[in-house]
This record gives structure tokens, sequence and C-alpha cells, in this order.
């Protein structure tokens, strides 16, 4: 039997932030669509996978590290069973 679960998160950046993919400082003065995480977890009894889709530019290995040890203080998953997009 699997377990699936799925969650989902507003991360719409607070007024005054810079915003990633300008060639010059830009900050958030307005928002005109929200933006999110979303993740999905799939547990087929031995092994679990999950999947983030993070509304976001600029996702590094260094920022994939941190969400991993995050994650990993709540589920018991491999690092190669987490792709994060």
């Amino acid at each position: 039997m699997y377990k699936i679960g799925l969650y989902e998160r507003e991360i719409t950046p607070l007024f005054g932030n810079s915003l990633s993919g300008y060639f010059n400082l830009r900050l958030v003065d307005g928002v005109k669509e929200k933006t999110y995480a979303k993740a999905i977890v799939v547990d087929d009894g031995k092994n679990q996978i999950a999947m983030l889709a993070i509304d976001a530019c600029g996702i590094d290995d260094t920022w994939c590290d941190e969400i991993y040890k995050k994650v990993s203080k709540y589920i018991d998953i491999k690092r190669e069973n987490l792709l994060i997009s």
C-alpha cells in the first residue's frame, strides 16, 4: 500500500526584498501573483521519494543541501530520493 502526502506553502517575498533574474537591483514593490513551494511524498513502506517544486530562480546546490537537511528531520528519506526543481 502506498502512502502519499501533499504540501503547499506560500513563499511570496516581502516588500523590499530583492528579485532574482534582473541585471540591476530590483526590489519587490507589489505582488501580481503569489509564489509557492509545493511538495509530494510517496512512501511504499520501504522507501520514500519526494518532489519539491519551488517558484524561485537560482536554487543552487547549497540551497538544495539545506532543504534536504530540513526535510530529513521530518521524514526518513535518502538524499537521492529528493527531487527539487
